[in-house]
């Protein structure tokens, strides 16, 4: 007899989230911030908290797999912009820098990490500009968000 596969998607433990950001958020400069993602589109588990933290808080030890996007608006030559994930306010899992070598209106950025996280962790998104005032993120035709999904 042949064994049989099952399709377990969607069954059991589905740790899955999706979040966005419906308007502009001001950034300071040289301050690594925390994006303040303001609209659940997916959350199966209701793991991620819009309050504080404004992170992903997994309720399953396991690997996770997590990708988030922003745009920084109006950069100018040799403007710098980050994109972090935070693990429990400060270990670093995944990062991406731009530096500009021409003025752009709307730079983007994506980053994505697999990481092993507990019951106790949390993960935040942060951007990082040094354009030396504020500077907002997202825009009329972009929305920043952050997903993920437990991979085992």
């Amino acid at each position: 007899m042949a064994h049989k596969s099952q399709d377990l998607r969607g069954k059991g433990y589905a740790s899955k989230f999706y979040v966005g950001r419906n308007a502009a958020q001001n950034i300071n400069s040289g301050v690594f911030t925390t994006v303040q993602y303001d609209t659940i589109n997916l959350d199966i588990l209701r793991e991620y908290n819009t309050t504080t933290p404004n992170a992903f808080q997994p309720i399953k030890a396991g690997y996770y797999f997590l990708e988030a996007s922003a745009m920084m608006q109006a950069l100018a030559i040799n403007d710098l912009f980050g994109l972090l994930f935070y693990v429990n306010g400060g270990n670093r899992i995944a990062q991406q820098y731009m530096l500009c070598h021409a003025a752009v209106q709307d730079a983007h950025l994506t980053i994505a990490g697999l990481a092993y996280l507990t019951p106790n962790d949390y993960v935040e998104v942060r951007v990082w500009h040094n354009f030396g005032a504020l500077r907002p993120t997202g825009g009329n035709n972009y929305r920043d968000h952050f997903c993920g999904f437990r991979v085992s």
